[in-house]
C-alpha cells in the first residue's frame, strides 16, 4: 500500500512549476504519478480520494462542481506557501495536523 501523505506532498510538487492562475487536469495528475509509481499501485478511485484530502485540507481548489479527469485543479495560496518553503525536498510533508 502506498502511504497517502507521500502521494499528497508528491502531487503538491508538481505545482512547483506550475503558474498560480494555471492549473492540471485530475488526468495530468495522474499521469505524472505514473512517473513514480506502477498504474496497478495507484488506482484512479484512491487518487480522487486523495484529491478530495487535499481540496477539504485547503491545498487545491476545483471549479466544478465534479471530479473527473478534465477537472483542473488548482492550487491556493496555502499550498503555494508550503511548496516555496520546502522547495529544495522532492516530496513535500504536510503538516502533522492533517
Amino acid at each position: 500500500m502506498i502511504e497517502k501523505a507521500k502521494i499528497k506532498g508528491r502531487i503538491l510538487g508538481f505545482y512547483r512549476n506550475v503558474k498560480p492562475l494555471s492549473g492540471l487536469t485530475l488526468g495530468e495528475i495522474y499521469a505524472l504519478l505514473l512517473r513514480y509509481y506502477e498504474p496497478a499501485a495507484i488506482e484512479l478511485s484512491i487518487l480522487k480520494d486523495i484529491i478530495l484530502d487535499l481540496i477539504n485540507d485547503g491545498y487545491l481548489r476545483k471549479e466544478a462542481l465534479y471530479l473527473d479527469a478534465d477537472t483542473i485543479l488548482f492550487a491556493t495560496e496555502k499550498a503555494y506557501l508550503l511548496i516555496d518553503k520546502k522547495r529544495i525536498d522532492e516530496t513535500i510533508e504536510l503538516p502533522k495536523d492533517l
